[in-house]
């Protein structure tokens, strides 16, 4: 009998004081390779010491930073610090070095003098695309060419768009690559075959929220010194000719007008002139 009241006794004991007692962590959004804060609270109104702190990460328990009456262990880029405000304490889970791999659903487990309590918080990590590479070569008027862009280091998988000169979306036209590499970034590759003589191409990359992760590259297309030299010959031999022809329309044109003037004029023998145009 005195067993069942005791249990009763502290059971009634957790359910009046944990009732008082909350737990709340922030979600966070980390940034690959910087320090990443997560910030837990809790509340009571009560004076309630703080004995063990423990973390999983979906469902496992993570080799993290563990707090134990004050002491810490686990792994070295997590830290624990704990913030007191009357009643309320802060707990900030401070992660250095943030990696891909420390996204995910984590639970917080807070034991206390007053009772235990868990609550759920998402980590998402993102990491920005690096300023991408594009091919440019020398190349025939004309003809087409194949151009690839290529940016790494980025998360969540992003996507490459080529806009021409115009404005014109080429996207579609274009196959893209996809490497995941060993820290879970990636590395995008798109190869385009573009037109010569639209002129010039932007390398446009985008996040995974379809806005500019980097800055706009442009290629221009390079032609050859024998492909220039005969642009410009041809353009030449293009003036020259029709230099010639409306020469040659402003001399016809002058003769007729000359030919008129003469014979709209009164003929006498005595006239050497209207020899000549008889003759003529």
């Amino acid at each position: 009998a005195h067993m069942h009241i005791r249990q009763l006794a502290l059971m009634l004991y957790y359910i009046i004081f944990t009732a008082f007692l909350t737990l709340k962590c922030q979600n966070i959004d980390g940034v690959y390779g910087q320090i990443s804060e997560v910030h837990c609270h809790v509340k009571s109104e009560f004076e309630v010491d703080i004995e063990k702190i423990f973390w999983k990460k979906d469902g496992v328990e993570m080799p993290m930073s563990k707090f134990i009456k004050g002491n810490l262990s686990g792994d070295e880029r997590f830290s624990i610090q704990i913030h007191n405000k009357d009643q309320s304490k802060t707990i900030v889970l401070t992660v250095k070095d943030t990696q891909i791999t420390d996204q995910g659903q984590y639970q917080c487990i807070v034991v206390t003098d007053r009772g235990v309590e868990t609550t759920a918080f998402t980590l998402r990590v993102s990491a920005n695309y690096q300023k991408p590479n594009l091919t440019s070569k020398d190349i025939k008027r004309g003809s087409k060419v194949d151009l690839i862009c290529r940016t790494s280091g980025g998360y969540p998988l992003g996507h490459i768009h080529w806009f021409d000169m115009h404005g014109t979306n080429w996207s579609r036209s274009a196959e893209v690559e996809v490497i995941e590499m060993p820290d879970q970034r990636f590395e995008m590759l798109s190869r385009f075959n573009a037109d010569s003589d639209l002129g010039s191409f932007n390398c446009t990359v985008l996040n995974s929220k379809w806005e500019v992760s980097v800055s706009v590259i442009k290629i221009h297309f390079n032609f050859s010194p024998d492909e220039q030299a005969g642009s410009l010959h041809t353009k030449t031999n293009n003036i020259a000719a029709g230099v010639v022809v409306i020469g040659s329309l402003i001399c016809g044109l002058l003769i007729v007008l000359l030919v008129r003037r003469r014979r709209s004029q009164p003929a006498t023998d005595d006239n050497p002139e209207n020899h000549i145009l008889y003759m003529m």
